[in-house]
């Protein structure tokens, strides 16, 4: 569970190592969840590497041992931009194999969510409304063409 009726369920957390970057991203998903559900998600910095919330960082920050395999990096660039989704009790986890990962784990849930963005203009962007928001999907990819 994400949101019920206004509230936040679980907050937003990054590791303290977070860079600027991965920062921006879990900002950018605060306010696209506050937006598809009139929550507002607090962020805040976690130094533990599982438990209750939304975790946003690098493997390397929160490690995932069903992440691992799928997040590792070959031949010094490929996996660079993998990602890994991964839902566990009371959290769910957007991990990178590198701060690129992140940014392609964090769009990538937000998709699931019903959340479109087809040009850069808020005309061309699709946010669904819920009232309750919940999750439960894990998903690994490694994009086959670098950005």
């Amino acid at each position: 569970m994400l949101a019920e009726k206004g509230t936040a369920k679980l907050p937003i957390f990054i590791s303290e190592n977070a860079d600027a970057e991965v920062r921006a991203r879990a900002e950018e998903l605060a306010f696209y969840l506050r937006n598809i559900t009139g929550a507002k998600f607090e962020i805040k910095i976690k130094t533990e590497t599982s438990g209750p919330g939304i975790l946003i960082g690098t493997i390397k920050d929160f490690p995932t041992p069903s992440a691992m395999d799928g997040l590792k990096i070959y031949n010094n660039y490929d996996g660079r931009e993998a990602y890994a989704i991964r839902t566990e009790k009371g959290c769910v986890k957007l991990l990178g194999a590198t701060n690129l990962g992140v940014s392609h784990a964090v769009i990538r849930f937000l998709e699931l969510l019903g959340y479109r963005h087809f040009f850069p203009a808020p005309q061309w962007e699709v946010i669904p409304s819920f009232s309750r928001l919940e999750f439960g999907i894990n998903e690994t990819d490694r994009p086959a063409i670098l950005s």
